[in-house]
């Protein structure tokens, strides 16, 4: 049995429908810690619903990292640094951000990760910091 091609439009499509928040979503704080949309999504879907749509394909991969990328939230330090190290090994994924929600990860990786988020128009930072968290990346990263 021969595999369907799905256009790429389609594709594209189906990922925005599972995956968009709504600003007004993704741009609250909440009291409890990381944002409630990260683990349900605005269709109920989930982060984990996103994880496996990307694994469909490669073309799939290709298509959705981007799309998933357009709004980061960033909790921890080790999560920063990870979407940093993603960011470095893939720049077209970089130039799609355009929201950064910061919960926390604050550290030496946000200076990079900034740099690398040329086209990020709005970012969001939490007044909440863990204990012992650095702000010196955030502190780096941010104009005079």
């Amino acid at each position: 049995m021969g595999s369907l091609r799905l256009p790429e439009e389609i594709i594209r499509e189906i990922i925005v429908l599972v995956r968009t928040v709504p600003d007004s979503v993704f741009l609250a704080f909440p009291a409890d810690g990381c944002p409630h949309w990260m683990h349900t999504g605005s269709s109920g879907a989930g982060t984990a619903a996103c994880a496996v749509m990307l694994r469909v394909c490669k073309q799939w991969l290709r298509i959705g990292t981007p799309l998933v990328y357009r709004k980061a939230c960033l909790c921890t330090t080790r999560h920063t640094r990870a979407v940093s190290a993603l960011l470095k090994a893939h720049p077209h994924v970089e130039r799609a951000v355009r929201c950064v929600h910061l919960e926390g990860g604050l550290g030496c990786e946000m200076h990079t990760l900034a740099r690398r988020t040329p086209n990020a128009h709005t970012i969001y930072i939490s007044g909440h910091k863990g204990v012992g968290e650095s702000v010196a990346g955030l502190e780096r990263s941010l104009p005079c």
